[in-house]
């Protein structure tokens, strides 16, 4: 979902397949969150977040042979918010967690 719901989004999580029951790592994506707790009297926040909203990954890599793909999640944004931060200070989000709605897997 957009990250600005309630449901979140990822931030740092691998791409991986299986190789005779071991888990290779395809690619690794660490999305900057760049969440700063201060007061900012413009826009009367206790928080600004400059996070890149984004919630549709896209990824390439070169032809392997498996019969299993997973994502290997450490991070997803809480809610609506990149960080705890955003949520400490009254914005909107919901709790950090998982929803993936479609993985799509295509060769040549």
């Amino acid at each position: 979902m957009p990250p600005w719901l309630w449901q979140s989004t990822l931030v740092d999580y691998d791409l991986q397949y299986d190789v005779g029951g071991k888990w290779v790592t395809l690619e690794t994506i660490n999305e900057p969150t760049k969440t700063f707790g201060f007061y900012t009297p413009t826009n009367q926040t206790t928080v600004d977040s400059y996070f890149s909203d984004r919630w549709i990954f896209i990824h390439q890599f070169a032809p392997v042979t498996t019969s299993k793909i997973r994502l290997w999640v450490r991070t997803t944004t809480s809610g609506g918010g990149a960080t705890p931060k955003v949520r400490e200070a009254g914005g909107q989000t919901g709790d950090p967690s998982v929803m993936i709605r479609e993985i799509e897997v295509y060769g040549q």
